[in-house]
């Protein structure tokens, strides 16, 4: 459902309280949250000996204060593009 979906986006961070009461941006947005969600919780990575790196080109960011991945965690992503921008 919209309102708990748009509620958990606020408790991550992903969305500001002012940018909910938008109805034209959160109807031209949630269709893409949604479908970056479903990407991400449905994609499985093995190996890259069984499946090999993804081909997208992806730049990788990470706040300072980053409360939900660390530098570490997010370079990992490396393993898994072989496209990737970023320090």
């Amino acid at each position: 459902d919209d309102a708990d979906f748009i509620a958990e986006l606020i408790d991550i961070g992903g969305c500001s309280p002012e940018l909910r009461e938008n109805q034209e941006l959160m109807s031209l947005f949630l269709p893409l949250l949604r479908a970056d969600f479903y990407a991400t919780e449905s994609y499985h990575y093995d190996s890259p000996d069984v499946c090999p790196p993804l081909r997208t080109p992806a730049l990788l960011l990470c706040g300072s204060h980053d409360r939900e991945a660390s530098w570490q965690q997010v370079d990992a992503w490396r393993q898994w593009l072989s496209h990737v921008t970023g320090p």
